[in-house]
């Protein structure tokens, strides 16, 4: 069983070394269309719920409904499943996922009542295999590349990632 478990997390950091490379080589030009935030969010919610299904995911925000960026589809999910799966995994009780506009830009806030990130850890948290201490077992998983996956793709797509409070936790 112990080997089983060993080879099992070889093979995802193996496949996550893959994508984060993957991800850095890219075009940022590559394969770019228009997607309706909302739809992306929701089922992103959808899938991600059976990881904690005693968490809930919500989607909120006043303009949701027309607003739309130019991404490459499966980059744009990765990033925003990421960012998920680590909210639910840190959290008590619920993940919010809130859509707004501020000018020409959309805003994705992914806010858990979790107990937070110190704000001296909270630029680290997106180097490669940077996992804060109480992190650091099997039952957490990761491989402390999920959110550097993260700052590749979004900052490759033009856009921005960090870390603040959320009135949750």
């Amino acid at each position: 069983k112990e080997i089983d478990d060993d080879l099992a997390e070889l093979d995802s950091l193996i496949e996550e070394l893959l994508v984060y490379h993957r991800v850095g080589s890219s075009r940022p030009d590559a394969a770019k269309e228009i997607l309706r935030v909302q739809d992306e969010l929701e089922n992103l919610a959808q899938r991600t719920a059976r990881f904690r299904p005693e968490i809930v995911v919500r989607v909120v925000g006043n303009e949701r409904a027309d607003s739309q960026v130019l991404a490459n589809r499966d980059l744009f999910q990765r990033a925003l499943q990421n960012l998920l799966i680590n909210a639910v995994r840190h959290a008590r009780a619920s993940v919010t996922l809130e859509i707004a506009r501020r000018d020409a830009q959309v805003l994705v806030a992914v806010c858990d009542d979790g107990p937070g990130i110190p704000p001296a850890d909270r630029d680290r948290i997106f180097e490669p295999f940077t996992r804060l201490d109480g992190s650091r077992s099997r039952d957490t998983g990761g491989t402390g590349l999920g959110l550097a996956i993260v700052r590749r793709i979004v900052d490759g797509q033009g856009g921005s990632v960090l870390v603040d409070d959320a009135p949750a936790g």
